[in-house]
């Protein structure tokens, strides 16, 4: 069997075969990961939510360093920069985007494993109500944050797979492994609320606010940059020259602004869960601080959100 053909645009490439045993292989490598990450918990369910976050941390590590290195490459591309943040392919993204299609396939299963702490802490009065509005007036909040997850899965999926199968729009899903920047801080103060004794910097309010103001640094450095191309790619002028020479076909344009619409609505709804959880830490913290020194490390109920429901005892 041949691994590698040809393509008069991008030069070797994998071969289609050869691009699905590697998203079987990722898949597999991720599933298998659950064995030897460490864990916490009293019972098995908090244990597995533990090891699907530290999972998920060593995804996104390896997403943002390979993303913003083949990003990085692509701005400094002298001849054609926007071409090359757009469509550029190769056999690099052939493999990144294979990690992400296995890494988001065995999300869907842990999600579903887990989806009784996807809420961490939220209510579906958070923001007043509007933090999860409309779906709140119907649904709870872990099962609306489950929804919201199953949705932006089964995009990023179709996505990935879209470009591993077309070569097309290579650069802009390079982008979305810089997606994952911000994640990696959100997951940071996951499992520092699912941790029994929640470490010193939860009951600081300096440090929670420390905290935050990196979280949003890094949602704009992470997820700026595909914002900033697709708003400019609405402008009628050069860019939008570029998109029809270099995305071309009504299949890559559609699919480019297709996603574009959906994050940019995704990521607006994750700014308002940001703003209650961010909240929610410094009422914490806050609390916390006030309280004597023994007992700083110790639960704390919140009218909204106590960290025990991260963990929602039966």
């Amino acid at each position: 069997m041949n691994f590698l053909e040809e393509s008069d645009e991008f030069g070797p490439l994998l071969s289609g075969p050869a691009v699905v045993g590697c998203c079987l292989l990722w898949t597999c490598l991720w599933l298998c990961s659950h064995l030897v990450l460490p864990s916490s918990g009293e019972t098995p369910a908090e244990r597995f939510y533990i090891r699907k976050l530290r999972r998920m941390k060593v995804f996104c590590l390896a997403a943002t360093t390979s993303g913003v290195a083949v990003f990085a490459k692509a701005c400094l591309h002298q001849q054609e920069p926007v071409r090359e943040m757009l469509v550029t392919f190769g056999p690099a993204q052939q493999v990144l985007f294979s990690m992400a299609v296995g890494h988001w396939t065995v999300n869907l299963y842990e999600d579903w494993r887990t989806r009784e702490f996807l809420a961490v802490g939220l209510t579906d009065k958070a923001g007043n109500g509007l933090a999860l509005f409309p779906l709140n007036l119907c649904f709870t909040a872990q099962q609306i944050m489950y929804l919201m997850y199953i949705i932006h899965h089964l995009v990023t999926i179709a996505a990935y797979c879209f470009s591993l199968a077309t070569w097309k729009l290579g650069g802009v899903m390079v982008q979305g492994l810089m997606f994952e920047i911000p994640v990696i801080l959100m997951l940071r103060r996951e499992l520092a609320v699912a941790q029994a004794e929640p470490p010193r910097w939860l009951s600081s309010p300096r440090d929670v606010r420390r905290h935050w103001w990196l979280q949003y640094a890094a949602f704009v450095l992470g997820r700026g940059p595909a914002e900033v191309l697709w708003v400019v790619a609405m402008v009628p002028g050069y860019t939008e020259d570029q998109l029809q020479r270099h995305l071309g076909s009504v299949s890559g344009l559609a699919v480019f602004h297709v996603l574009g619409v959906f994050f940019t609505a995704l990521n607006l709804r994750i700014l308002g869960l940001y703003f209650c959880w961010h909240a929610q830490d410094a009422a914490r913290a806050k609390h916390l601080e006030q309280r004597p020194a023994p007992d700083r490390c110790e639960s704390v109920a919140l009218p909204e959100a106590p960290p025990e429901q991260v963990f929602p005892k039966e």
